[in-house]
């Protein structure tokens, strides 16, 4: 068994034994994750963020877990330019189900409203997809 494959198989004793809430162990999880495949356990890859507050309209405020904007800008596009399902989108960005997928594509779009240089990335990419 090489190392890698020794660490994804303590990642994944260790996720079969996980039964606390998802605020006390979400990120030791992804550190445990990170580190098994090879990346810096105590630096994020680019772009993402363990946790995103999304605020609901009359709602309350909900946490997006380890938000990663590119690969939600990638769902988007998918959806409102190329008319795919969700299910085919979520399979294409690395096994997410058409839910989880579907909660991507509606918090980048909250994220529009407020983020200006997300705007303008959306922007470019929709001219540059035209062309």
């Amino acid at each position: 068994m090489t190392s890698q494959e020794r660490a994804f198989h303590d990642f994944a004793a260790f996720a079969a034994r996980l039964n606390g809430d998802e605020k006390g162990q979400a990120q030791t999880f992804l550190f445990l994750l990170l580190e098994a495949s090879d990346d810096d356990a105590n630096t994020l890859p680019e772009g993402p963020t363990f946790e995103d507050r999304v605020r609901f309209p009359r709602e309350c405020t909900k946490f997006a877990d380890f938000l990663w904007p590119g690969r939600d800008l990638i769902l988007y596009l998918g959806r409102r330019q190329g008319g795919l399902k969700l299910a085919e989108l979520g399979q294409a960005v690395g096994g997410l189900d058409y839910m989880s997928a579907s909660m991507a594509i509606h918090r980048l779009g909250r994220r529009l409203e407020r983020d200006s240089a997300l705007h303008t990335a959306l922007n470019h990419c929709q001219i540059n997809l035209e062309m």
